[in-house]
This record gives C-alpha cells, structure tokens and sequence, in this order.
C-alpha cells in the first residue's frame, strides 16, 4: 500500500487571537501564490521567518504570524490510491 497523500494548510492568526484557516492545498507549490499574498500584508514589518524540518514555513510580525504546514490525510484510502493509480 502506498503512502497516504500530504494536504498544505495555510493559516494566519494573532497570539492574542484565534487562527484561521485560510486554505488547503494539494502541494505546497499550489499554495505559495496565497502565502505570499498573506505575508506580504505583514512584510514591513516582519520580525521572524521560520522553516521546519517537516517542509512547515511561516512569518512573524509581532504578534501576527502566517505558516504553511503540512498534515497527512488520516482515514481510509481510496482504492484508487492504495493500487498506486
């Protein structure tokens, strides 16, 4: 059986607030145009850029922060996927 497949999830937030999900990705290419757009808001006054052994990269301004972190599917495999098609 084959590995199950990896989604992006780009979030944003406050310390002093919740986070949002701002979307799910299929990739991490799929996802860097939304990233951009998300931290270039923040981009003059970035104060910490970050990039995780796990492939998860995020910024920081203040108490803002914006990541891009990965997370494998849980759950059954289509049978599609577990044939490796």
């Amino acid at each position: 059986m084959s590995a199950l497949p990896t989604v992006w999830i780009l979030t944003r937030g406050a310390d002093d607030m919740g986070t949002v999900i701002v979307g799910v990705y299929a990739s991490k290419a799929d996802a860097r145009p939304d990233f951009e757009d998300t931290a270039g808001v923040h981009a003059t006054r970035l104060t910490h850029q970050w990039q995780d052994p796990d492939g998860e990269i995020g910024c920081r301004a203040d108490l803002d922060y914006i990541a891009l972190t990965p997370y494998p599917v849980q759950g059954q495999a289509p049978r599609e996927l577990e044939a490796g098609r």
